[in-house]
């Protein structure tokens, strides 16, 4: 399994999904985290397939993993959650690569749906900002059970993204970094996520 091409789909393969620098530094855990389960690897391409190709796709630009699949010692290592869905399989750490603009759109993005005020806050979103509006505005179309605005010093600009395709489909919308508390944080949408964040109202 290790380094195997294999695509899940036009642009993930199982090698991205499953790479990990903690991991290749022990030869033991290497070796399992290269061995998904097949429900595993049936949930990757699940993840791949419906909600982090259409994200490749709307933006016309490569969309990087961090953190794909992890086992179960790789998680504990890492300090993951113990019941993460990475583990599954249904969860990917994912940011844009380097050079994208807005002007780099292409037709249909949805930029107008990042926020219902007046175009103020869309002019702060870094590109990783895109990347969680754009999720956040589809989540219903992308069929994601959750979002999460990861770390960077403010909203808007986030250090990457955790998506995550499951059955429960809990199309739940979160944050956490400094400006949070350092806690998670729920919102029931993106604007009132904008909103809480101007106000300080975490």
């Amino acid at each position: 399994m290790a380094g195997s091409p294999e695509r899940l789909s036009a642009h993930f393969t199982i090698a991205e999904m499953i790479e990990s620098g903690t991991a290749r530094r022990d030869p033991e855990l290497w070796r399992r985290q290269c061995m998904p389960a097949a429900e595993v690897e049936h949930a990757l391409r699940r993840l791949a397939t419906n909600t982090l190709q259409p994200l490749r796709d709307l933006f016309g630009w490569p969309v990087l993993v961090n953190s794909g699949y992890r086992c179960t010692e790789l998680n504990r290592r890492i300090g993951g959650a113990s019941r993460s869905q990475h583990c599954r399989g249904e969860a990917a750490d994912i940011r844009l690569a380097a050079g994208w603009t807005i002007d780099r759109a292409q037709e249909g993005l949805p930029l107008h749906r990042v926020s219902e005020d007046t175009g103020r806050r869309e002019e702060l979103l870094t590109p990783n900002g895109w990347l969680f509006a754009v999720a956040a505005a589809l989540i219903e179309q992308l069929d994601v059970d959750q979002v999460i605005h990861e770390h960077g010093d403010r909203f808007g600009a986030p250090a990457w993204i955790h998506i995550s395709h499951g059955p429960r489909r809990r199309r739940k919308l979160l944050a956490i970094g400094n400006w949070t508390g350092g806690v998670y944080r729920s919102c029931a949408s993106l604007a009132e996520m904008a909103d809480m964040a101007e106000g300080a109202g975490w």
